[in-house]
């Protein structure tokens, strides 16, 4: 009789782990994903807005908390936009067989 876990097992599970399978999709360089480069483009507008907030929320608005804030987005997104290309280019190291950074 067998029981519901053997019934679950299929051929794929009889290849061992360190098997190399020659058919296995290749990872795409990620940065030709649509996804990377919308949030790059995110992480740029967030950039400029803060930039922008940061310049006219004294002057315009009379807040220069309005200032700091913006300030703040704009150098917090600028590290992550600059963490977020260095990943890039680290697994593009990768996946052309660079090793990466």
């Amino acid at each position: 009789m067998e029981t519901k876990a053997e019934l679950m097992t299929g051929p794929e599970d009889d290849i061992p782990s360190d098997d190399p399978r020659p058919n296995a999709p290749r990872p795409i360089d990620p940065r030709r994903e649509p996804i990377y480069r919308a949030i790059l483009a995110v992480l740029v507008i967030s950039v400029v807005a803060g930039a922008v907030l940061s310049l006219v929320g004294e002057t315009v608005f009379a807040s220069r908390a309005l200032a700091r804030a913006g300030l703040g987005m704009a150098v917090v997104c600028g590290v992550l936009y600059w963490v977020f290309r260095w990943l890039g280019r680290r697994a593009a190291g990768r996946h052309n067989g660079g090793g990466g950074a």
